[in-house]
């Protein structure tokens, strides 16, 4: 090969590796976008559509059910009722003297 041949096939190389990192560069820049942006139709065909409220969290989700028998006697129903009514007459007393 000549020198003239050299050279033109390095300034073709040349062309060639500045267009790959070029591309290179712009494919770094869209897959850039696309992981703070998010890939347009992977989840969801239409951008605009509106999120379900429900999660599969609260979907599965059951309230407690009581236990269906008391869990505090009568007796100790009936004496907290009447220490309460106790500290009322108290403090009512009290507030009028």
């Amino acid at each position: 090969m000549s020198t003239d041949e050299d050279e033109s096939v390095d300034i073709n190389q040349h062309d060639n590796d500045s267009d790959e990192k070029c591309n290179a560069a712009d494919e770094f820049e869209d897959m850039r976008e696309q992981m703070r942006r998010g890939h347009r139709g992977v989840f969801n065909i239409s951008p605009g559509a509106k999120m379900d409220k429900i999660t599969t969290l609260r979907a599965a989700f059951t309230p407690p059910r009581s236990p269906g028998v008391r869990l505090r006697g009568i007796r100790s129903e009936l004496l907290e009722r009447r220490i309460a009514q106790i500290m009322r007459q108290i403090l009512i007393y009290h507030s009028q003297v």
